[in-house]
């Protein structure tokens, strides 16, 4: 996996990252905002929980141990709020009695830190591709039932030119068993 490929599906796509130590924050946005359109950070859960009230984000990676309202809780808010939301959760810990509660809240992926870079691609790779997936689905349903709908809408109209030809053809009909009545009378006599 390099770097180019993910690029090529992170390029549309917004990214919130939420980290309390400002350096590494400060470093590692630097290197999102070459991969995402969008990049903001937040300082700890509290203040991404802010954001998140009046951002979306296609994805959300966040630290664990954090002041005010650490990446488990966060993740659980957002949890309350969305299901889909992808999360990508980070930290310097193998932090493992909060897996099983990750887990269940259904992070997208778990990486320790120091972020190794290739597995950091990896990850990436594998979630902003999952992202683009449901984008592109999402896009295409809501394009077929644009297309449905005026499928409809000419199947109406043609419904109605059909019936009104119907009805034409039946006074046709009508008319010429009449004349032909007329015509037959005319010849008996």
């Amino acid at each position: 996996m390099n770097v180019r490929s993910l690029k090529e599906i992170t390029t549309e796509l917004s990214l919130l990252y939420v980290e309390d130590d400002k350096d590494l924050r400060d470093d590692t946005s630097n290197l999102f905002s070459h991969l995402f359109s969008t990049v903001e950070t937040a300082e700890n859960g509290q203040v991404a929980l802010n954001k998140l009230k009046t951002n979306d984000y296609d994805l959300i990676i966040t630290d664990i141990d954090m002041p005010l309202l650490d990446g488990v809780a966060l993740t659980r808010n957002i949890r309350e709020q969305d299901t889909n939301q992808a999360i990508i959760i980070t930290s310097a810990h193998n932090e493992s009695h909060y897996l099983l509660e990750l887990i269940e809240l259904g992070i997208d992926k778990f990486i320790l830190k120091p972020l190794d870079i290739q597995q950091l691609i990896s990850t990436l790779f594998h979630v902003c591709s999952n992202i683009r997936n449901k984008k592109l689905i999402n896009m295409y349903k809501k394009e077929l039932e644009s297309t449905n709908l005026q499928l409809k809408s000419s199947n109406d109209k043609l419904a109605s030119v059909v019936k009104a030809l119907d009805t034409k053809l039946e006074k046709l009909c009508t008319a010429k068993a009449s004349t032909n009545k007329i015509y037959l009378r005319n010849e008996q006599n």
